[in-house]
């Protein structure tokens, strides 16, 4: 795991996280204290997304390709459920598009992590929702 800033690891603490379910738009943030976790995602999802590698910010094309690539990838992967979704900042000025996936454990996503160069994924279970350094 590479060293990661502390003022990044406080924007991901107070990002927001949207999930688009068939049933209706589920968001949440590390800020909540309790959620109440869609039966689609529990009793665990993972949060991700391809964009700006290391937090470098890169253009929409090759964030565009990369989310591309990312999803291809988790199609690819047996039990997974996988869900548009979106993190962005408290006040609405940055966002990267994300995907939520179920069905897989914390080595797995931490290796597609790694492979698409993130910080950091979000955990969404029955305590809420973290920011989990991989």
């Amino acid at each position: 795991m590479n060293e990661v800033e502390p003022n990044l690891i406080a924007a991901y603490e107070n990002s927001v996280v949207t999930v688009y379910l068939a049933s209706g738009d589920f968001k949440t943030s590390p800020t909540m204290k309790t959620i109440s976790l869609p039966k689609q995602l529990a009793p665990c999802a993972w949060v991700i997304t391809a964009h700006n590698p290391r937090s470098r910010v890169q253009s929409p094309e090759v964030n565009t390709k990369r989310q591309g690539r990312l999803h291809e990838l988790l199609q690819g992967m047996p039990r997974v459920a996988i869900y548009p979704a979106l993190g962005s900042s408290e006040s609405g000025d940055w966002s990267e598009a994300s995907f939520a996936v179920s069905g897989i454990g914390f080595d797995e996503i931490r290796n597609v992590a790694r492979l698409f160069e993130q910080n950091a994924v979000y955990k969404l279970d029955k305590n809420g929702c973290s920011v989990v350094l991989v």
